[in-house]
């Protein structure tokens, strides 16, 4: 049986690293998030601002240690053919904006010869710090609540429904990037 997602049990990033990721995504120039390859954007289905960050000499830190986190988690857990992963995207939301994403799947590219097999959320805020920004997933149609500790991987396949809640205080970061693969049959 394949877990619906995996929460590691350390992080992944320590305090600063989480601090320095923050002004890292700030940093990029925050553009609003949208939806789908056609970069559309809904308020009343998603409220964030995002930021890319690219494989470079000064972020390669980043992409081994989330790829170390996957792969080890992919042996244990779901084993699939993994191949790559895109582009991290840092993402904030906030409670002056009611920040949040509604139930969604992080679609398959079907134009492509690979798919998006694994999702990965890395919080880099402790949930102290934020009311909210619930992260919950829908393997089965019922809501299970994801426990989101700051810099700890949260790792779920990437055809599985979830949403973030609507921030009601504070300002909820994160990190999210998707692992690819062979095309699924």
């Amino acid at each position: 049986q394949t877990p619906p997602f995996v929460v590691g049990s350390t992080p992944i990033f320590n305090d600063l690293d989480c601090e320095n990721l923050i002004t890292l995504g700030k940093r990029m120039g925050c553009n609003t998030g949208t939806i789908g390859e056609e970069n559309a954007t809904d308020d009343s289905y998603r409220i964030s601002n995002i930021s890319w960050i690219s494989p470079s000499h000064y972020t390669s830190w980043i992409f081994e240690r989330i790829s170390d986190v996957v792969q080890n988690t992919n042996h244990y857990h779901y084993r699939y053919k993994l191949s790559r992963i895109e582009g991290i995207q840092f993402t904030e939301y906030k409670s002056t904006e009611n920040g949040m994403y509604r139930t969604h799947t992080d679609p398959m590219n079907w134009a492509r010869s690979e798919d998006r097999k694994l999702s990965v959320t890395i919080p880099l805020v402790a949930p102290e710090e934020y009311e909210g920004g619930q992260l919950s997933l829908y393997p089965t149609g019922k809501e299970q609540i994801v426990e989101q500790k700051k810099g700890t991987a949260i790792l779920f396949p990437s055809h599985v429904v979830h949403e973030v809640s609507p921030i009601t205080r504070g300002t909820r970061y994160s990190l999210v990037a998707w692992v690819h693969g062979p095309k699924l049959s």
